[in-house]
C-alpha cells in the first residue's frame, strides 16, 4: 500500500468544501434532485454548501441531508431568464 490509512484521506477530504448552485432549490425539476441528490452523497466525505438564488416555495420538494449547508440569496420568487413567460410570437 501507500502507508496512508482511509482514515488519513478521509480527514482530507473533510476539509475540501463544494459548493453547488442552482436557481430555486425549491423547484421540483430535475436540476434540483440531480443537484440535491448529489449533495447529499458527497456530505458524507466532503463540507457542501448548496447556494441558491432564490426560493419561491416555503418547503423543499427533495429531501437534504443535515449534512448540507444552505445559503439562499432571496427568499421569495424572483423573475430571471429561466422562469420568464414571454409570447416570442404575436399574431
Amino acid at each position: 500500500m501507500n502507508g496512508y490509512s482511509k482514515d488519513f484521506f478521509s480527514k482530507i477530504n473533510k476539509k475540501i468544501k463544494i459548493k453547488i448552485l442552482l436557481g430555486d432549490i425549491s423547484s421540483r425539476g430535475g436540476i434540483e434532485k440531480v443537484s440535491i441528490s448529489l449533495a447529499n452523497v458527497l456530505s458524507n466525505n466532503y463540507d457542501i454548501t448548496i447556494i441558491s438564488l432564490y426560493k419561491s416555495n416555503p418547503e423543499i420538494y427533495f429531501k437534504l441531508s443535515k449534512n448540507v449547508n444552505i445559503y439562499i440569496l432571496h427568499d421569495g420568487y424572483e423573475e430571471s431568464m429561466y422562469n420568464r413567460k414571454k409570447n416570442l410570437f404575436k399574431e
